[in-house]
């Protein structure tokens, strides 16, 4: 059984290597990294999902403008923890309050 949400995705870019010389030597170094969001519809087995929550921390990034602006400035987020196998624990940050994410997964699980 699966479901269908939208997750906010963090990219992030390192930008071309420069060559430094120091003492005679060169090598390559990281300048510096950036980074930004975007958003991504994925499908996820919900046998797999542990646990949701509330996420203030992606309100903090779309009042701060770093999320896509074609969300809604009043958007809520939804932390979504999943077993990764071996007893290993992912998360991906869901775009919609808890409670609408919640729903959508027991509709899934009611489609059997």
């Amino acid at each position: 059984m699966f479901v269908n949400l939208v997750q906010v995705l963090e990219r992030t870019f390192l930008e071309k290597p420069k060559r430094k010389t120091v003492e005679g030597k060169t090598g390559e170094i990281i300048q510096s990294t950036s980074s930004g969001y975007s958003l991504q519809e994925v499908i996820i087995n919900i046998n797999n999902i542990l646990y949701l929550k509330d996420d203030l921390a992606g309100q903090i990034l779309l009042e701060e403008d770093k999320l896509p602006e074609n969300l809604h400035r009043k958007q809520e987020f939804t932390k979504l923890f999943m077993n990764s196998g071996s007893n290993s624990v992912s998360s991906l940050r869901i775009v919609g309050p808890k409670m609408s994410v919640l729903e959508k997964i027991l509709q899934a699980q009611n489609r059997k």
